[in-house]
C-alpha cells in the first residue's frame, strides 16, 4: 500500500514537472498515478483507498510547503483541496490498476 502510493505520488509529480506535458496531464495525473501504482500493488479495494491516502498525504505536503514558503495564507485551503482531489482520483486509479493486475494475474495462472 505504501510503495504503490508512493510510485502513484512519483507519477504524479512527475507529470507535473515535464514542461508542456503537464498542460495535458495536470488534471488526470492523479488518476494515472494511481492507476500505475494500484497496478504494482496489485491493490484490493482496501489497499486502493490507502494508494490514495498516501498519493492525497504527498500532494497535501507539498501545497503546504510552497504555503509556508510564500507566506500564503489562501494556499492552506487549496493545499486541504489539493490532497482531496489527489487522493480520490489516486483511489480511484488504484482500484482500476489494483483490478488490472488481478485479472491479468488470474488470465497468467490459468493454463
Amino acid at each position: 500500500m505504501l510503495q504503490g502510493g508512493l510510485i502513484g505520488a512519483g507519477v504524479m509529480i512527475g507529470l507535473l514537472l515535464i514542461p508542456i506535458v503537464h498542460f495535458f496531464t495536470a488534471l488526470p495525473s492523479p488518476f494515472i498515478g494511481g492507476f500505475i501504482g494500484g497496478s504494482k500493488a496489485a491493490a484490493a479495494p482496501r489497499q486502493a483507498l490507502g494508494v490514495g491516502a498516501v498519493m492525497g498525504m504527498v500532494a497535501f505536503a507539498a501545497v503546504a510547503v510552497a504555503a509556508l514558503a510564500l507566506d500564503a495564507a489562501f494556499l492552506y485551503a487549496v493545499a486541504v483541496l489539493v490532497g482531496l482531489y489527489a487522493g480520490g482520483l489516486g483511489a480511484l486509479g488504484a482500484l482500476l490498476g489494483g483490478r488490472s493486475a488481478a485479472r491479468a494475474n488470474a488470465g497468467a495462472e490459468a493454463p
